[in-house]
């Protein structure tokens, strides 16, 4: 009998044990509503390609069951289907073996709960939720679903795409400077040009280079005496030495059919009465025993007369005045062109050809007279079968493709061969960072815009446009710096911020678009600034009616979206 009462005690205690647990959950779950939740910030908001989740809870006294814990279970709903973020927990003051922020049963208390998920374009109309549930011992009480934020900003998402692809220069000159010097020997103390110089080798080389089609541009003549004689004798000589080389070429070019022979500033003359500097080089390079003492002599002593007489003291003198002053008797010659080069018509015809006969320089200017970018392409492709080994052809092939769009995977193949050809190349690297910021891969086109900067690339607006798009809105900010500060990104970056006084700055002095005004009428929806808001909206519809479908569904002018002066700005 005694054994019978005993077990309905503990029935009728497991009963009422029961009972309480029940109990307690379903009073926390009729209190629910009591829980108050802020999302920071509500609605949603897009940062980089992710949307950072931060809700703050607020639990009230006497409400939390000491033996309870509550499961969180949050998911961002849109379009019938959900994503779950990561679990997380709230608990009483009895509960040991659940993780997660500790509820006062008789003070209540708070909670933090932060996450991050990838964002996608159906993500704009979506709503984060709680799905608690609470759990005491072994029962679960599933409470009502709370609507945490609804829709999302995707302001962030408006970032115009200005990164700049770089084309490989061609180099092609249509003027390229060309030279060609010779000279005319004389006998000693005499200016006349004999007939064996008029015929020489480099009088030849001189006619070869006027009939290649070089386009003489001047003359350049120096005349020198040896250093022996009578230094004002010498002086005359010299003059006289040019005026005799003067004389023979305007003859000589006249009968070559060169016009601008008449023109006495298309020469340049000169006279040096004794080179002395011409020995001294004449000395080095000869096999004369002292013509050590030759060079010190030159370079000591300052006297021409006293140097002369030192000269001629010396073993080697008769041998010096044999083989090296002849040398000196001399006018120095240079012509000076610019060389013959293909048209434009010439090239085009030519880079036309299946095997078209072009330097790398004159085939990839071919690739520039023309704008039809299937005809560039044709052409870089021959460039880089004719001159597989220059980076230049596949790298503006992948520039056309990262110009075109939706062609970033077919630039990354030609700019990897590119790299493989040239590995500290700014311009491969920053191409490769626009490549990869089409495909939103933005680590790495970050990665390789940093590269292309270490080699020289002067691309911080594309890094500062690749860190709006990571979210990170203050080294976008430091990357346009004051150079660029007078663009859209630069101010969406500082609206993004919060710095909407620095926006409105960069706004200023930007060129006056409808996406300017449209960022406007953000600010000033951030600002509470209802005038200019529906003021910049209104100029913003007009440059681009698409701007009114946006304006209508976008959360950032939710708080006006039923006013009167909005609805006239949509109108």
């Amino acid at each position: 009998m005694r054994t019978f009462q005993f077990k309905l005690v503990l029935t009728a205690l497991a009963i009422t044990a029961f009972l309480s647990s029940c109990n307690s959950l379903k009073s926390m779950k009729t209190k629910a509503n009591t829980i108050s939740y802020e999302a920071k910030p509500s609605p949603l908001e897009v940062r980089g390609d992710s949307i950072d989740v931060m809700v703050t809870g607020k639990i009230p006294a006497k409400y939390f069951d000491k033996k309870t814990s509550i499961s969180l279970n949050p998911s961002i709903v849109f379009n019938g289907t959900s994503v779950k973020l990561k679990p997380a927990f709230i608990k009483g003051e009895l509960v040991v073996d659940v993780k997660g922020a500790t509820i006062s049963k008789l003070t209540g208390g708070t909670f933090t709960y932060t996450d991050r998920v990838a964002y996608s374009d159906q993500m704009a109309d979506a709503t984060l939720v709680f799905d608690l549930v609470a759990t005491k011992g072994t029962k679960c009480l599933a409470f009502t679903t709370v609507e945490i934020a609804k829709g999302t900003l995707t302001t962030a998402y408006s970032v115009n795409a200005t990164d700049v692809a770089i084309l490989a220069a061609d180099n092609f000159q249509k003027v390229v400077p060309v030279e060609l010097k010779g000279q005319i020997l004389f006998n000693i103390d005499d200016a006349a040009i004999a007939a064996k110089q008029q015929k020489s080798n480099d009088i030849k080389a001189f006619e070869a280079f006027v009939k290649s089609g070089n386009q003489l541009t001047g003359i350049s003549i120096s005349s020198y005496a040896s250093p022996d004689g009578e230094l004002r004798r010498n002086d005359q000589l010299s003059m006289n030495r040019t005026d005799a080389t003067y004389s023979f070429l305007l003859s000589w070019l006249k009968k070559k059919g060169v016009m601008q022979v008449n023109d006495s500033s298309f020469y340049k003359k000169s006279a040096t009465a004794e080179d002395w500097d011409g020995l001294k080089q004449a000395a080095a390079s000869s096999d004369l025993a002292d013509r050590d003492q030759i060079i010190n002599i030159v370079s000591t002593i300052a006297d021409p007369i006293e140097r002369e007489n030192a000269i001629k003291k010396l073993k080697s003198y008769q041998k010096l005045a044999n083989k090296l002053l002849p040398t000196l008797r001399r006018s120095e010659i240079t012509l000076m062109a610019t060389a013959k080069v293909k048209t434009d018509a010439e090239i085009t015809a030519e880079a036309a050809k299946d095997t078209p006969m072009l330097s790398v320089a004159e085939i990839l200017y071919a690739a520039t007279l023309t704008s039809d970018e299937s005809a560039k392409l044709a052409i870089y492709n021959k460039a880089n079968t004719a001159f597989p080994l220059d980076w230049r052809a596949s790298t503006n092939m992948a520039y056309i493709y990262l110009n075109q769009g939706n062609k970033a995977d077919q630039a990354i193949e030609l700019l990897n061969k590119a790299a493989s050809l040239d590995k500290d190349n700014a311009i491969i690297y920053n191409n490769l960072g626009v490549a990869y910021a089409q495909k939103h891969d933005y680590a790495n086109a970050e990665r390789n815009y940093l590269l292309a900067k270490s080699f020289g690339a002067q691309n911080n607006i594309n890094l500062g446009n690749t860190k709006i798009r990571q979210g990170d809105y203050s080294a976008a900010l430091s990357y346009y710096g004051t150079v660029n500060a007078c663009t859209y990104n630069a101010a969406l970056a500082a609206a993004l911020a919060g710095n909407y006084e620095q926006a409105l700055k960069n706004l200023d002095c930007a060129k006056q678009n409808a996406n300017v005004y449209y960022l406007r009428a953000v600010i000033a929806a951030r600002t509470n600034n209802l005038d200019n808001l529906t003021t910049n909206l209104s100029r913003a519809i007009l440059e681009d009616q698409s701007l009114k479908a946006k304006a209508v569904k976008d959360l950032e002018f939710k708080k006006y979206a039923e006013t009167d002066a909005f609805k006239v700005a949509v109108r």
